[in-house]
């Protein structure tokens, strides 16, 4: 299993992991983000780099992330609708099929909830 750190920062309603190899300390593996959003936690972003990816990084980082804040909400919402909100750096949509994929597989685990899954706007 590959060797990483995790780095959590928080600004404003955002919160992000950035996740470090660890044996190359300027390599970076991918960064995950949150949304603060009416007491909920929305998964805004995941985004690991090609050569990282299949490793089972962000399926661990989403175990984490449903461990540490209970409940992760999922949006169903098409890209676009996140501009009418105003909320600098809302990405809450799913733009690729991998990313589906990604969630779908996360459901079938047991990981995420289908009832965590809504419309964000």
């Amino acid at each position: 299993m590959l060797n990483y750190t995790k780095t959590e920062r928080r600004e404003g309603n955002l919160i992000s992991w950035r996740l470090v190899h660890a044996d190359k300390k300027d390599e970076l593996i991918g960064e995950i983000e949150f949304l603060l959003i009416s007491d909920e936690i929305w998964l805004n972003n995941i985004g690991i780099e090609e050569e990282y990816r299949r490793l089972k990084i962000a399926t661990s980082e989403i175990k984490l992330a449903v461990k540490k804040f209970t409940k992760l909400m999922i949006s169903k919402s098409e890209k676009g609708e996140h501009k009418r909100n105003n909320i600098i750096g809302d990405r809450r949509y799913i733009d690729s099929e991998e990313g589906l994929l990604f969630i779908n597989s996360m459901i079938e685990q047991g990981i995420l909830k289908k009832e965590w899954i809504k419309d964000a706007f």
